[in-house]
């Protein structure tokens, strides 16, 4: 198989995986089972950490799980570099 070959497969599986998650985005999902220590599962949702949230309780209450907190999983650096100079009040 060729390199371009190969390109041509990456980016087609890359359309078809945008296709699939369209406006999902990905969080994580800290949460107890018992005495055990704190557990996580990273977990596809569509909408805004609030919705991921609910979302994650709901699950957590079928599953039988105390929960514990929902982050995003993927970050945007710059962004955030963004905010803490907005709250700091200084260019970073």
């Amino acid at each position: 198989m060729s390199t371009v070959e190969i390109k041509s497969e990456v980016r087609e599986a890359k359309s078809i995986l945008d296709e699939i998650f369209k406006g999902h985005n990905a969080f994580i999902l800290y949460f107890r089972q018992g005495n055990r220590p704190p557990m996580s599962k990273v977990f596809m949702n569509k909408g805004n950490l609030h919705n991921a949230i609910e979302r994650a309780k709901q699950h957590c209450a079928v599953m039988d799980y105390k929960f514990c907190g929902v982050y995003s999983f993927i970050v945007d650096l710059d962004e955030q570099e963004k905010i803490r100079e907005n709250e700091l009040g200084v260019h970073i």
